[in-house]
Formats: C-alpha cells, sequence, structure tokens
C-alpha cells in the first residue's frame, strides 16, 4: 500500500513539473514583467497535413473498416474529416450527403459539409450550411461558429466587409495602445473564439490571406489587454506573414518592443532570450525533480526491506 501510495505520489510530482516548466517571463501591457503560463494564449498554426499525410492515410484505413464493419457513424463522419484533410473534398461531400440521409440534423454533418463548400469556393452554400449548424448547436467550437459565419458573409459582399467592426463586431481603436468597450471576461472569450476559429482556418488557408492576417492582429489586440504583450508581438508577426499592414500596427509594434524595457529589442533575439531562459529553468527543475525522485524511491526501498525483516 506505501509503495502504490509512493508511486501515486511521483506521477503527481511528474504532472506538476510538466505543467509548470511552460512559464516564462513577459512583458504587461503596463510594462511590468510577469511569468505567465502558456496556457490559451497561444499563437494559432493550424494543423500540418503534409507532415501528416502517412499517418491520415492509415487512419482513414482504420476508420473505413469500422464504419463497414458495424455501421458506426460517427467512424464514418471522422473518415469523412480525414478526406477533408487529404484534399479529398468531393469524396468527403459524398460521406457527409450520405450520413445526412442515414442519419439527419447532426450538427457535425452540417459544419463539415459548410466547410467543404467554402474549401471549395462556393461561399453561399457554405454559409447555409454553417447557418444550418449554428442552429443545430451554437455552443459548439467555443461558440465561434458565428465567426465562421461571418467571414463567409465578408467573403461573398467583398473586401470592405474585412473590418474587425463587421468581422468582430467590435474594434480596438487606432491609437498605439488597444482598447476597448468590452469587459475583460468579454474579450477572454472573444480570444478564445478567434483562436479556436484560426486553429481550423490556418490549417488550409496558408499566407497570404486578408481575412486571417485580420483576425490575427485583433487577437494580438486581445491579449494585449487580457495577457501580455510579448504573445501579442508573436501573433503580430503571424498577421504580417499573412500580409497585414498598417500605421496602427507599425506604432503598436514600435510601442511593444520599447516596452520591454532591459531586454533586447530586436523581438527575435527577446523571442530566443525568453525560449532561452524557459529551457534553463526547465532544465533546473527536470534536475531537481529527478533527484527528488530518487530520494523518495530510496526511503521506499528502505521501507520495505524493514518490513521484510
Amino acid at each position: 500500500m506505501k509503495i502504490r501510495f509512493a508511486l501515486v505520489f511521483i506521477n503527481l510530482v511528474i504532472s506538476t513539473y510538466s505543467l509548470g516548466c511552460i512559464n516564462e517571463m513577459r512583458v504587461l501591457l503596463s510594462g511590468e514583467k510577469a511569468e505567465i503560463s502558456e496556457g490559451e494564449f497561444y499563437v494559432p498554426q493550424g494543423k500540418d497535413l503534409v507532415k501528416n499525410t502517412k499517418r491520415y492515410n492509415e487512419k482513414l484505413k482504420k476508420l473505413l473498416g469500422v464504419w463497414q464493419s458495424n455501421k458506426d457513424i460517427d467512424s464514418y463522419s471522422d473518415y469523412g474529416v480525414i478526406l477533408i484533410y487529404l484534399g479529398r473534398y468531393q469524396e468527403a461531400k459524398n460521406v457527409f450527403e450520405e450520413i445526412e440521409k442515414i442519419e439527419p440534423n447532426r450538427y457535425a454533418t452540417a459544419a463539415n459539409i459548410g466547410t467543404l463548400y467554402e474549401l471549395m469556393g462556393k461561399n453561399e452554400l457554405a454559409l447555409k450550411w454553417i447557418s444550418r449548424a449554428i442552429e443545430l448547436n451554437p455552443r459548439s467550437h467555443n461558440s465561434s461558429e458565428w465567426l465562421h459565419a461571418k467571414i463567409l458573409e465578408a467573403k461573398i459582399n467583398g473586401d470592405e466587409f474585412i473590418t474587425a467592426d463587421f468581422l468582430l463586431n467590435t474594434n480596438f481603436g487606432n491609437n498605439v495602445i488597444p482598447t476597448s468597450s468590452k469587459t475583460r471576461e468579454e474579450l477572454e472569450k472573444l480570444s478564445r473564439q478567434i483562436l479556436y476559429q484560426l486553429d481550423e482556418r490556418m490549417t488550409f488557408i496558408k499566407p497570404k490571406d486578408k481575412i486571417v492576417a485580420l483576425l490575427l492582429f485583433e487577437l494580438g489586440n486581445t491579449y494585449a489587454i487580457t495577457s501580455d504583450i510579448t504573445i501579442s508581438l508573436r501573433v503580430y508577426d503571424k498577421a504580417i506573414e499573412y500580409g497585414y499592414t498598417g500605421d496602427v500596427l507599425d506604432k503598436r509594434y514600435k510601442k511593444f518592443l520599447s516596452l520591454h524595457e532591459g531586454m533586447d529589442n530586436e523581438y527575435g533575439v527577446l523571442q530566443d532570450k525568453e525560449n532561452s531562459k524557459a529551457v534553463n529553468n526547465s532544465n533546473r527543475n527536470m534536475v531537481l525533480t529527478f533527484v527528488a525522485m530518487i530520494l523518495l524511491l530510496a526511503v521506499i526501498v528502505f521501507i520495505v526491506k524493514r518490513q521484510s525483516q
């Protein structure tokens, strides 16, 4: 019993270390430094479809086998999703249309067909199905599908609709420091929704893209207010990669860099330095954790030997 308790304790130590070592020093909008866990504040990247092609093909065979053997509709739906990842859009569309006939009004089916139509360049049909998905389950995907619908509306109506006011129903002003009339709680919710939609969208859309670029910039603005400007700079970098430009971005980027007093103002150097510090702290914690585990195991062995005598 004591050995079992000790092993559980070791697992807890390892888990605690794993969660704690991702903390790093960042700079707040006030200019203060703070140690912040990455948590939900990170730079969206999307999935690497090319890198995972082999794994997707293997998974595709397994899911098809499950569907053929026991007609599990969830496995067949997942099969359709993998077809999307592999770029086999028409096959995926056939799968989801078949699922819709077998079991109508599934949220996942409506959302996936909507995504497929968008990938196929049929934005009006995409909007129809995404709107249907929202009706079926408005709380899915962190309640963010409303943003997917707004993106489709902007694509249908033209570039003049690619604005924060239209897409997000808010903006962060044009001053050097982003501001908002929303509460912190509302902004944190909005940032999670933007993040979810970008993670999905950036899987399929690579630079450059006006909508992704704008949403990345606005995500950086929400981060500046709700988290820190270090992560904002990283998101701004991604927005620039996707083609975002403008005076507001330039002055905020310059201001945020200047707030890193006592740290290198070249952002690439700053990021490398902070990452190096995080790695050093992680290595130190790993050594301490290892030593603690060795000592604990020694105590266990001692107790076992005493009990056996």
